[in-house]
């Protein structure tokens, strides 16, 4: 994975809709996320992606969640609140409608293949056991057509772990503002 690749990836809305879209990074936070992830050992690859995604959903939900008083929206991302883990963001952004089905089971892919590397004490490296379990059943990977030569040569396990991360991290940092009523 190169970065020329991950910046092909930027995507969001277009200035003429910056006023209904908030964004949690920065472009130069942005870009300085997506740069150290391609650096990171392949154990920290997947754990610094996954810190990211979790981050980005949880501002999700403090979009929607934003009325009540500060401790009543607190308590919601506690650890034993109802949004206090990455797998029940996933599922209430999903079950809100901000997700679709692919993301979600992507963001599970992410998830569980975060559990793998946090709770192995053996050394992690991206392989065929990793494609098979969890990278493999990345569906959004197959929507990034590759570019040029790339089209003959496959990506490798780590790199479409990176790809699919990326795409996540770049389309999620961008929220539309949506209004709830009580």
């Amino acid at each position: 994975m190169k970065a020329r690749d991950i910046r092909k990836l930027k995507v969001g809305p277009t200035e003429d809709l910056a006023p209904n879209y908030c964004k949690v990074f920065s472009e130069t936070e942005q870009n300085a996320v997506l740069m150290e992830i391609d650096k990171e050992s392949d154990r920290s690859v997947v754990l610094v992606s996954a810190s990211f995604l979790d981050d980005l959903l949880k501002s999700r939900l403090g979009l929607v969640f934003s009325k009540g008083n500060k401790a009543a929206r607190e308590a919601l991302f506690d650890f034993n609140g109802p949004f206090g883990s990455f797998s029940s963001r996933i599922d209430t952004l999903f079950c809100l409608g901000l997700l679709d089905k692919t993301s979600r089971d992507d963001l599970h892919a992410i998830r569980k293949l975060r559990n793998y590397c946090a709770h192995n004490w053996s050394n992690f490296a991206f392989g065929d056991e990793v494609q098979s379990k969890f990278v493999g059943r990345m569906k959004n990977f197959l929507a990034l057509p590759p570019d040029g030569d790339d089209r003959e040569r496959p990506f490798s396990c780590r790199s479409k772990f990176v790809l699919v991360s990326a795409y996540y991290l770049l389309t999620l940092n961008y929220h539309a503002v949506v209004e709830v009523s009580a």
